[in-house]
């Protein structure tokens, strides 16, 4: 719970009261899940930015990218912030059954699901022609290398977070030592990073200062749960945490054309990937204050109607289906229907879309499915 003395500050009219960490359903975490898996459809379909030219496509396409980059470390914040202080609720042995088990069958199925599918219509999926052969260890090799579906790359990191997390978790209602944890993480993978952008030779703290363990997906884990769980940035209006992640955004559009020479793209000139990227100065603004501007509606939110707080959830728990298998749409209507889009705003909508229906039907018929194998081991049981 927050402390007494926190939740009875003083504030102003424009400062919502902070958000109870008392085990009730956050609605502004399922608003992030939504809003983070079309930010991540967004990135796949703006996947040409890679490819500079100069371009009015490659424009809109590193704008979009910019807009969008904060998908991943939201998703790790929202992880931190329901997780890090799980011996509140079960122990350790459960944590890892209920997450990295879970974690794990996901990755495992849509590992499967892509690679059956890849290497059955090779012709029907972008790069999918590479899969000229179908066994189990090939199989293995790629799922152990993540060359199936290489988007996969974020649940290989989170769970190397859930493994970080029963250490992590003791440190859960000491706030001096998380900051020393946020502010290593912040210096060490953000800092040194943009320094070496400006020109700081990365041989001048690469050797003292590259430590595995203090990595971005570490400062977003650790300072989700941070920011929820002392509220440190409570009294911050929500229209100063929107206007910073806007300005975030159209910094990191402008700066990656301008850094990447517009202009004066040729075919061999290699794309300057610094600027957005989720580890970058800019992303880490970004994404912090996107967290910190929906947290400051979760009151409004709470108020919505309920048929509508139902409509956020459902639509929250596609989520994770819709990061395993929205690429395979990307891929497929592009190039086996060869769909035609009269904007990049369309394409991500028709494909978010497209996935969520193909998923929520998957989940109905297995739903189903289970209930009828409920049944008849009921019955078989009764007749016994």
């Amino acid at each position: 719970m927050i402390r007494a003395s926190h939740a009875a500050r003083p504030r102003s009219e424009n400062v919502p009261a902070p958000v109870p960490m008392n085990g009730s359903r956050l609605i502004f975490a399922d608003v992030l899940n939504i809003v983070s898996c079309i930010a991540v459809v967004a990135l796949h379909i703006s996947v040409d930015v890679f490819n500079p030219r100069p371009t009015q496509d490659w424009i809109n396409s590193a704008t979009m990218q910019a807009f969008n980059i904060f998908a991943i470390p939201i998703f790790f914040m929202i992880s931190g912030m329901n997780l890090l202080a799980y011996r509140q609720k079960y122990d350790t042995w459960t944590f890892f059954r209920k997450r990295v088990w879970r974690t794990g069958k996901a990755l495992l199925a849509g590992s499967i699901v892509c690679y059956l599918i890849y290497s059955s219509f090779p012709q029907s999926f972008y790069a999918a022609d590479r899969f000229t052969t179908r066994s189990v260890i090939d199989f293995a090799k790629r799922f152990l290398t993540n060359d199936i579906n290489d988007t996969y790359w974020f649940f290989y990191d989170i769970i190397y977070l859930y493994m970080l997390t029963p250490i992590l978790s003791w440190l859960a209602e000491k706030k001096e030592t998380l900051e020393y944890v946020i502010v290593v993480c912040f210096v060490v993978s953000v800092l040194f990073p943009f320094a070496s952008w400006l020109g700081l030779s990365p041989k001048a703290y690469s050797t003292l200062f590259a430590w595995h363990l203090f990595t971005t997906p570490v400062l977003f884990f650790v300072g989700g749960y941070y920011i929820h769980r002392f509220g440190v940035f409570d009294r911050v209006p929500a229209w100063v945490s929107a206007l910073v992640f806007l300005g975030m955004g159209a910094t990191m559009a402008f700066v990656s054309v301008w850094s990447n020479h517009y202009g004066n793209l040729g075919p061999d000139r290699p794309y300057n990937s610094y600027v957005i990227s989720a580890g970058s100065l800019f992303a880490v603004i970004q994404a912090f204050s996107l967290f910190l501007f929906l947290r400051a509606l979760e009151p409004l939110l709470r108020r919505l109607p309920n048929v509508a707080k139902r409509c956020i959830k459902a639509l929250s728990g596609l989520s994770l289906g819709v990061y395993l298998y929205h690429v395979l749409v990307i891929n497929w209507t592009g190039m086996d229907l060869r769909m035609q889009y009269p904007s990049m705003i369309v394409r991500l909508f028709v494909v978010y879309g497209i996935t969520c229906l193909i998923v929520a039907a998957y989940r109905l018929v297995f739903g189903a499915l289970k209930m009828a194998l409920g049944v008849i081991r009921r019955e078989i049981g009764n007749h016994a």
